[in-house]
């Protein structure tokens, strides 16, 4: 299932890439040579990191990564906090996109646990009143982040136990 997500985020990555990149080197390009381009790029990343699964491990525990220091809350709405704010993602997608390369299983429990608790923390005060408070949806998160740790360690095997098993 995770190979399937790498090679989906690899292919939005290469999409938006590739459709940027025509439309900023063409003075006026059609929608539909921005839109080919886009899906020719996408399709290839997609490849690449299925292909290369840990190119694509790096790349989506880097963008789950980056998502949850898009969610840290900025009081101010100014320039200089957006561009903190930016170097942070950027500094968080590094980090995490390493970190999952070394100790994948691990890393992709929490990054993927940690992002889904977050949005899902975000997404029930939304719909639950009670919960609207930065404290309430901060210990929302913090609950579903904990039992999205808790289940995936449960519900997926480490390889090297298993072989270890074996012999």
């Amino acid at each position: 299932m995770l190979r399937f997500w790498v090679a989906l985020i690899g292919f939005v990555i290469g999409f938006a890439a590739g459709s940027g990149i025509i439309a900023s080197i063409m003075e006026v390009p059609s929608r539909v040579l921005i839109v080919l381009v886009g899906i020719t790029a996408g399709a290839l990343l997609g490849i690449l990191a299925f292909k290369l699964y840990v190119v694509g491990v790096f790349i989506y525990c880097g963008m789950m990564g980056a998502a949850v220091a898009a969610l840290l809350p900025f009081k101010d709405n100014n320039d200089t906090l957006q561009t903190a704010q930016l170097v942070l993602m950027i500094i968080v997608f590094i980090v995490s996109g390493v970190l999952a390369v070394i100790f994948q299983r691990y890393v992709i429990i929490i990054i993927s646990a940690v992002a889904g608790g977050m949005h899902a923390a975000g997404a029930l005060s939304a719909l639950v009143p009670e919960l609207a408070s930065e404290k309430m949806k901060a210990a929302a998160a913090v609950v579903l982040i904990i039992l999205g740790i808790g289940i995936q360690m449960l519900t997926t095997r480490d390889r090297k136990k298993k072989a270890r098993k074996k012999e």
